[in-house]
């Protein structure tokens, strides 16, 4: 993947993150995210991680019998995936910071931007993956 498309797919999440703080601010209320949101993207990333280890090691001949291309897949779309969730939630955050200073609203920012972070190391998880299953 070319870094124009790594930037679509970046502007694509940003996008709806707008739109969804759009719809937010004509109904007057932000949705709260939980704190363990941000678990999600990493666990997939460990996973994703491990496996792409698994066909390295295969590709350098240590180990037998490994699916790649289910890897690989996986590897494409935690790849776009990370990215649209690195958007979406990088604006969510930028729009919680600007709704005010309360105890709730610094919550919702640490958690929209620890998801945010997590996307991103989603999305590298995602581009390391795929450089360890080209064949």
């Amino acid at each position: 993947m070319k870094i124009p498309e790594h930037l679509a797919w970046l502007a694509a999440g940003a996008l709806l993150g707008m739109i969804a703080g759009f719809v937010a601010a004509l109904i007057d209320a932000l949705p709260p995210f939980p704190a363990a949101t941000a678990f999600v993207p990493l666990i997939v990333a460990g996973g994703l991680m491990w496996w792409a280890w698994q066909v390295r090691r295969f590709k350098a001949g240590k180990r037998e019998n490994v699916p790649a291309v289910p890897v690989a897949a996986l590897a494409l779309a935690s790849s776009r995936a990370g990215l649209l969730l690195t958007g979406f939630f990088a604006v969510i955050a930028a729009a919680y910071w600007s709704a005010g200073s309360t105890d709730f609203l610094r919550s919702q920012i640490l958690a929209a931007g620890a998801t945010a972070l997590a996307g991103l190391a989603l999305a590298v998880c995602g581009f390391i993956a795929e450089r360890w299953c080209r064949i």
